[in-house]
């Protein structure tokens, strides 16, 4: 019997960078590292590194991939995606 691909494979990472419409708030790292309640979603993200290189630029690692993942958690936080990674 083979396992079915979820169970076996190993988690998928994706790490995206890109600027914030607005500086980032002090916690907003140890919320992306617990989890985000999306709009219209009953769970939470996976927990997602959030690393800060300046006030406005980040780097994202995150374990999954819902649809519009990114920009839906920036928006749970208060903030918005303006420069996606290139």
């Amino acid at each position: 019997m083979v396992a079915p691909y979820n169970l076996s494979a190993p988690p998928l990472r994706k790490d995206l960078s890109g600027d914030a419409g607005k500086s980032l708030d002090e916690n907003t790292a140890e919320q992306f590292a617990q989890g985000v309640q999306l709009h219209n979603e009953k769970e939470l993200t996976r927990p997602a590194v959030l690393e800060v290189i300046t006030p406005t630029e980040v780097r994202l690692t995150i374990s999954e991939g819902r649809y519009h993942q990114v920009k839906r958690m920036f928006a749970a936080v208060g903030n918005h995606v303006v420069r996606p990674a290139s």
